[in-house]
C-alpha cells in the first residue's frame, strides 16, 4: 500500500484517531484498577498508593518528555508557504502562528508515537508481568476481584498488542529515521530508569508484587 493512501486509510486512522492519540488515557484508564485490585486484598492502603506513585511517576515522563520535544519542533523551525519548503515566512517565529495562519511549520520533530507506543507498553509489562507468576502460586482474592482482574489482564494485554502495531506503523510509514530513533531511545530510557534503576530501591513506588520477593497470602 502506497504511504499516502496507508496514512488516509480507515485501518489507520480510527486507531489513530480513538487510541493512540489518547494513549496514556487508555493506558491509565485500564492499569489504575489492575494496580488497585491486585495489592489491595492482601496489602494495605499505604502499599497501594505507593504503588500507584509508579502511574505518577510515569505521567510525569510523559508529559516532560513530550513538551520537550514539541519545545525542540519549535526552536528548530521555521515556518514556510508550503509542505515543498519553497519560500520562508520570517515574521512567524513560533509553530503556534505559523500553523494558526494556515502555513508549514518545519522543525526537528522528534517522534512523539514512537516515544509513547514502546513506553506505555513497557509500563503495562512491567505492571502485569507477576499476574502469571501470582495465580500460579495460588494468589486469591474475592471472587469479584479475579473476574475483574482477569478482564484488566486480557484488556491491556490487547492494549499492549495495539501499541506494539501502530509502533510498527508509525516505524514504516512515518517520520525520519533520526525522530523515531531518538523518541523510541527516550520512551526505553524512560522505562529503564524508573523500572531497573529507581523502582528497586526502597524509596520509591516499588515493582509489582512478585518482583519484590514478597510473601503473597492467600485469601479464601
Amino acid at each position: 500500500m502506497h504511504i499516502h493512501e496507508f496514512r488516509s486509510s480507515r485501518f489507520y486512522q480510527l486507531p489513530l484517531r480513538y487510541f493512540v492519540k489518547v494513549s496514556w488515557g487508555w493506558t491509565l484508564l485500564f492499569l489504575f484498577p489492575f494496580i488497585t485490585l491486585s495489592n489491595a486484598p492482601n496489602r494495605g492502603l499505604p502499599f497501594v498508593l505507593r504503588r500507584l506513585g509508579s502511574l505518577a511517576v510515569a505521567t510525569g515522563v510523559w508529559y516532560a518528555c513530550t513538551h520537550s520535544f514539541a519545545y525542540i519542533e519549535d526552536i528548530t523551525g521555521s515556518c514556510y508557504e508550503s509542505r515543498a519548503l519553497e519560500e520562508m515566512r520570517l515574521e512567524l517565529s513560533s509553530k503556534a502562528d505559523c500553523m494558526r495562519a494556515g502555513l508549514t511549520w518545519h522543525g526537528y520533530d522528534i517522534s512523539g508515537h514512537s516515544f509513547n507506543l514502546p513506553y506505555f507498553a513497557l509500563v503495562i509489562a512491567e505492571e502485569i508481568a507477576p499476574m502469571i507468576e501470582l495465580k500460579g502460586a495460588g494468589w486469591r482474592g474475592p471472587a469479584y476481584v479475579d473476574v475483574a482482574l482477569d478482564v484488566l489482564y486480557v484488556a491491556l494485554n490487547g492494549i499492549v498488542a495495539l501499541w506494539i502495531w501502530m509502533f510498527a506503523c508509525t516505524a514504516i510509514y512515518f517520520h525520519d529515521i533520526s525522530h523515531k530513533l531518538l523518541g523510541t531511545s527516550c520512551g526505553i530510557l524512560g522505562w529503564y530508569l524508573t523500572y531497573q534503576v529507581w523502582y528497586p530501591k526502597p524509596i520509591s513506588p516499588g515493582l509489582a508484587l512478585s518482583h519484590q520477593g514478597s510473601d503473597v497470602s492467600n485469601k479464601p
